[in-house]
């Protein structure tokens, strides 16, 4: 599934947003790359860990780890402004 999505220029934060459904572990599509992401991003540390090193070879360093900490911040914050806008909009 591909969705459009737009959004005015000003109400950009110097990034670019693209929204991955990543699926659930029993889901037959749970593989390679949805998978990955899935794993890194999760809030389990010492499952990823394991899991990046059992199924991907990849080992978590610290600059990954607080990558992967910051993406998870972002995704965090961008939930959040809808919310917010909505109280700003509700309080005015």
């Amino acid at each position: 599934m591909i969705e459009n999505a737009t959004e005015k220029l000003e109400n950009y934060d110097l990034m670019s947003v693209v929204a991955i459904c990543l699926g659930k572990p029993d889901s037959e599509n749970y593989t390679g790359i949805l998978k990955f992401l899935d794993v890194l991003l999760s809030a389990s540390r010492a499952t990823t860990e394991k899991i990046l090193g059992e199924d991907f070879g990849v080992a978590m360093s610290e600059e990954l780890e607080r990558k992967c900490l910051l993406c998870v911040a972002l995704v965090g914050a961008s939930r959040q402004r809808p919310e917010k806008r909505a109280e700003k909009k509700a309080l005015a």
